[in-house]
């Protein structure tokens, strides 16, 4: 989780604390907070939130395996 963490602040450019996001089949694609990359399928959706004290900046990505292994 870590890895993929620090993949997406250094694509992204972004530095501190994030939260992603995915959406969950289980929960009719809602919108859940990733504790492990082994809950994401190829080519899944993440979203990317900037944890701050004024938060309002998200980011979407598409990542695939190329990414992260």
């Amino acid at each position: 989780m870590e890895q993929l963490m620090d993949e997406v602040r250094k694509v992204c450019g972004l530095s501190g604390n994030l939260r992603l996001q995915y959406q969950d089949r289980d929960f009719g694609d809602a919108l859940v907070n990733l504790t492990s990359t082994a809950e994401l399928e190829d080519l899944a959706t993440i979203k990317v939130i900037p944890v701050t004290d004024d938060c309002s900046q998200v980011i979407t990505l598409t990542f695939c395996d190329d990414i992260v292994s």
